[in-house]
């Protein structure tokens, strides 16, 4: 659901365009969005929850830095079932996939579960049950691109 906020300030259902680069506490670049925007929209799209609460309220054209703890960002390091590889062609064709990216799995059992994609190769789409930036201080640079 979009709507056209006329103050433009980032808030529950509105369409953001981010450019972002996301490294680790010793600087580590982990990701950067391309040349195109990277679009979310605020409160349906998960994120970690200090990234979330560091966009409300901001404005197109804002850039900004925010450290988060592990607690903020995607959850203590835990162990994990570890990584399991995926053929490509079981996600859709055209499906743009990145690292950290979360889906539902169904386990064995018949049990939901929430899964993570650690790795991606041409052939090959590595999933985790832990999302591979938990227990990690995360440093996000962010250019607010567009706010509708």
């Amino acid at each position: 659901m979009q709507r056209l906020m006329a103050d433009g300030k980032i808030s529950k259902g509105t369409c953001v365009l981010l450019r972002y680069t996301l490294c680790d506490a010793d600087g580590t670049l982990l990701y950067k969005t391309g040349i195109d925007a990277d679009v979310y929209f605020h409160g349906e799209t998960r994120v970690a929850p200090g990234l979330y609460r560091a966009l409300a309220g901001r404005r197109m054209g804002e850039h900004f830095e925010v450290t988060l703890t592990p607690a903020d960002g995607f959850g203590p390091a835990r162990e994990s079932l570890g990584a399991q590889p995926l053929p490509r062609g079981t996600f859709p064709d055209g499906e743009v996939l990145k690292v950290g990216m979360s889906f539902e799995a169904e386990l064995p059992d018949g049990s939901p579960t929430t899964m993570f994609i650690t790795k991606i190769t041409p052939q090959t789409v590595y999933i985790d049950d832990v999302h591979p930036y938990a227990g990690k201080v995360l440093v996000y640079a962010v250019d607010v691109v567009k706010v509708i």
